[in-house]
């Protein structure tokens, strides 16, 4: 239920998108955005409306366990609760918190929209959900070129440091012609 149902408000495509964030909230963390078990109804509605749901990378490291959790290491996988955070932090969280922002407005316009935004995290590519500065989309373009970016950087230095070093030697090479010429003058003056 969205904040705008239980206020009476107009049900639109930013309440599908709503739900699917409470859904997306409990696939990554385990656990519901609001409330827990036992949760009497009333408060349950007033935290949809009032409160702003942990983090998802905060869900999973607040000593509850998860559904997530325990079926990894039901698979033998060594996840804990702080490497599932860190996996969470950053868009994934972002994505989540936008789509259960209480505006609806202020949610992704369309169910499109939120998969795109998943699926662009997916591929390391800017999302939508974050501010869009010039350091994340350098993180986001080192994380999708991790073998490239530091060749390419190698490459750079080598013919920087190669220019400098011919044109040193050609300053070396000038200075010792003038010298030379200097000496020659001075011979045939004498």
């Amino acid at each position: 239920t969205s904040p705008e149902q239980i206020t009476g408000g107009t049900v639109t495509t930013a309440t599908d998108v709503y739900a699917l964030g409470v859904l997306l909230y409990d696939l990554l963390t385990g656990r519901a955005p609001y409330g827990g078990p036992g949760t009497p109804p009333a408060a349950l509605a007033r935290q949809i409306v009032e409160t702003v749901p942990p983090r998802p990378s905060a869900a999973v490291t607040e000593g509850h366990s998860s559904r997530r959790l325990s079926a990894a290491r039901a698979r033998g996988e060594r996840l804990t609760p702080q490497r599932l955070a860190q996996e969470l932090s950053g868009d994934l969280d972002n994505i989540v918190l936008m789509a259960l922002r209480k505006e609806p407005e202020r949610r992704y316009a369309t169910v499109a929209d939120l998969a795109d935004d998943i699926e662009r995290s997916l591929a390391n590519l800017p999302v939508r959900a974050r501010p869009d500065t010039l350091g994340y989309r350098t993180a986001k373009f080192l994380r999708r070129h991790p073998v490239a970016v530091p060749v390419s950087a190698l490459a750079l230095l080598l013919a920087v440091g190669g220019a400098a070093a011919f044109t040193w030697q050609l300053a070396q090479e000038r200075d010792r012609a003038l010298a030379a010429e200097a000496r020659a003058t001075r011979v045939a003056e004498f």
